[in-house]
């Protein structure tokens, strides 16, 4: 019989940092996208002159992009008010960022939400 781990505790220092949240658990995936996240693509990821995001919407909702830099603060923001269902999309030029580095893109869709790491070299 293996040991209950379900209760072990972890110092601050052990925990993964990701875009200034601290995890304090995580969850294993089999590689299926999550009933509350929103399919979308940047191609090409890394960049250096442009990149392109794809996203696919199955309601008309108000949507929001925002890109964070790697210390969480936000570099660029886009609201889209009343998207239709369907597939939607936007270039993303490095001027909109600012210099080469790892950013994160999170889109969020009334209760749908998805986020990606962009590279810009």
């Amino acid at each position: 019989m293996l040991p209950d781990t379900s209760n072990v505790g972890y110092n601050l220092d052990e925990s993964p940092h990701t875009n200034g949240f601290v995890c304090i658990g995580f969850t294993s995936s089999a590689g299926e996208p999550a009933a509350n996240e929103i399919p979308l693509s940047l191609s090409p990821n890394p960049f250096s002159v442009s990149t392109q995001l794809k996203f696919d919407l199955d309601e008309t909702t108000d949507t929001q992009m925002f890109i964070s830099d790697a210390l969480g603060r936000i570099v660029f923001k886009r609201d889209f008010f009343k998207l239709p269902p369907g597939q939607h999309g936007m270039v993303i030029e490095n001027g909109m960022l600012g210099a080469p580095g790892l950013y994160f893109l999170t889109l969020r869709a009334g209760r749908k939400t998805a986020t990606r790491s962009l590279v810009l070299f």
